[in-house]
């Protein structure tokens, strides 16, 4: 396998503007056992009063005048937002100026709109997909074995995205005792496709209902074994902004490509992370997310930090609360693995960071 040079090298922090994760709900009618019960939002609020489609809209074309320029909508899932809402949401923001936006989902009935969508604009979209294998995906879903015909029903629209002429992408979760299972499965079906299988990390700390999920968290680095054998070359590349983890691309023999998150190059951190109880968290500072009550949330594991754009907007000072978001992530530093690693061996010796 020949292998690209990793280039770590940070861009310059103006340059530092995050993707926009645009939450449409936080429910995506399963309770997945490594899930935050919020889905992306803030993890502690049950419930939101969702504003308008309209002033949706509003939230979005402000955050792009301030210089966002790839968007996704996310949740719990968009596949359980009102239908039309979501093409004329995904035309609106089309009409911005965004080429790259995307919608993730875990649910096979957004098939009957995807050629909406994509005539609307939608350039990509992500399925989670953590087992090809029916019987352990609905148990990794926390539903009932009675929806099992729910799997084939993904796969099914995972083919037809591609089919149209979407852009597909894979986010796959791999659990400590299936993985070695799994993970080959998948590369199977991606090749299938000539798609993007991306592992995601557990978020230890959090799991269903709030809970510790660390005993379902797989050691993965042993699969990279698996991926070198069958990969024809790899790559380095960084979420928008250069932020969060630097991210290495095996691009394989079978037409398919897996993206690894390199915990090992270190991430990004923003001003208030310092003052954050949890720094420096797993998640770091990698996405901007638009709350379904016009809030803005820089950080996965608080709510009580929120900015609130909606409001700013009403009272017509909606660029200054942009701003005051977007400055976060300009002014973010990034620290090295061993900085990371020094800075919690510190803090169990009760120094401070």
């Amino acid at each position: 396998m020949t292998n690209a040079q990793p280039n770590f090298q940070a861009q310059n922090n103006e340059s530092r503007i995050p993707q926009l994760r645009v939450i449409l709900n936080t429910d995506c009618g399963k309770r997945c056992l490594y899930c935050r019960p919020s889905g992306e939002a803030a993890c502690s609020i049950p419930t939101y009063n969702r504003i308008s489609r309209e002033e949706l809209q509003k939230c979005i074309s402000v955050l792009v005048d301030g210089g966002i320029m790839e968007i996704r909508l996310t949740g719990g899932d968009p596949a359980l937002y009102p239908q039309n809402e979501l093409i004329s949401l995904v035309g609106g923001i089309a009409e911005l100026g965004i080429h790259n936006l995307s919608i993730v989902t875990r649910n096979g009935r957004i098939r009957t709109i995807l050629p909406m969508l994509k005539a609307a604009g939608l350039t990509h979209i992500t399925f989670s997909l953590d087992s090809m294998n029916a019987e352990r995906w609905v148990t990794v879903c926390g539903i009932s074995a009675k929806r099992i015909k729910e799997h084939q029903e993904l796969l099914d629209t995972i083919r037809e995205a591609k089919r149209i002429g979407l852009k597909v992408n894979l986010n796959s979760v791999l659990l400590n005792d299936t993985c070695e299972i799994d993970l080959p499965a998948l590369v199977d079906f991606a090749g299938e496709l000539s798609i993007n299988l991306k592992i995601e990390e557990i978020i230890r700390d959090i799991g269903q209902n709030g809970g510790d999920c660390r005993e379902l968290h797989a050691n993965l680095e042993p699969l990279k074994v698996f991926l070198r054998q069958k990969a024809e070359c790899s790559e380095i590349i960084h979420a928008p902004g250069g932020l969060g983890h630097p991210m290495e691309v095996f691009h394989l023999d079978n037409h398919a490509s897996v993206t690894w998150k390199m915990f090992a190059a270190g991430t990004c951190y923003g001003p208030s992370c310092r003052e954050c109880r949890h720094f420096p968290c797993d998640d770091a500072l990698m996405a901007l997310r638009l709350l379904p009550d016009g809030k803005l949330q820089t950080c996965l594991k608080r709510d009580d930090n929120l900015l609130d754009l909606i409001s700013a907007i009403r009272e017509g000072n909606g660029s200054e609360i942009a701003e005051m978001a977007l400055a976060e992530y300009k002014n973010s530093t990034r620290y090295s693995f061993d900085e990371i690693n020094t800075i919690r061996e510190n803090q169990s010796r009760g120094f401070s960071a």
